[in-house]
């Protein structure tokens, strides 16, 4: 009798030892697929040099402009004395814009047609195995302040100091409170994630702000 007893426990123990078995297994494999995705992550990585080194669509070179080293420069006109100038300012942000895990950027640039103005655009930036492909700018204005650019929950979040189209340049002691934003397409899902940042990053200090398109023209 206590030799089938045994045998039926030995038979109940074997199937919850498989369990155990199967589950570690299963945590095992889990484990493994999650350091795989984790290298993936990290190898797809955006670098600064990277966005150092992009082609960014600008108000002032809508045909693009290919930075080397933060830097656009050219000819305003054949024989012209006055430059194109494209530079990439030393800010921006990382996060996912489009869902597929892999941080992207946003960052600012500062651009002037060599005439006075001096003008201040976002780009979001799609991180493509590593590599900087710039999606989408929008002009945020002539001379303006950007104090900081952050991504939150794939949307872009821009806070910045603007001025009055009446305001001079030099006048310190007074603050807009309206921000214009040019996008080339307001169809565009992109642009306008960029704007609902801008429009909510603004409504936070006080600001309106408004858009208009420019259907591709520069």
């Amino acid at each position: 009798m206590g030799t089938v007893r045994g045998a039926d426990a030995g038979s109940r123990a074997r199937p919850r030892w498989r369990i155990v078995a199967a589950l570690g297994v299963a945590a095992l494999v889990a484990l493994l697929a999650v350091g795989a995705w984790l290298v993936r992550v990290e190898s797809k990585q955006l670098t600064w040099q990277s966005l150092l080194n992009a082609t960014y669509t600008t108000s002032i070179t809508p045909r693009g402009a290919a930075l080397r080293d933060g830097t656009f420069e050219a000819e305003a006109a054949p024989g012209s004395a006055s430059k194109i100038t494209v530079r990439l300012a030393d800010i921006a942000a990382f996060g996912d814009l489009d869902g597929n895990l892999a941080p992207d950027a946003a960052v600012v640039l500062v651009s002037s047609g060599g005439g006075s103005g001096t003008f201040v655009e976002l780009a979001a930036v799609r991180n493509e195995r590593g590599a900087a492909h710039p999606v989408a700018t929008v002009l945020l204005g002539d001379r303006i302040l950007v104090r900081e650019v952050r991504i939150e929950g794939r949307r872009i979040l821009v806070r910045l100091r603007a001025r009055g189209a009446t305001d001079p340049f030099s006048l310190r002691t007074r603050r807009s409170n309206l921000v214009g934003v040019l996008v080339p397409r307001l169809s565009d899902i992109v642009l306008a994630t960029i704007y609902e940042g801008i429009e909510e990053a603004a409504a936070e200090h006080g600001l309106s702000t408004f858009v208009t398109n420019t259907r591709d023209e520069p």
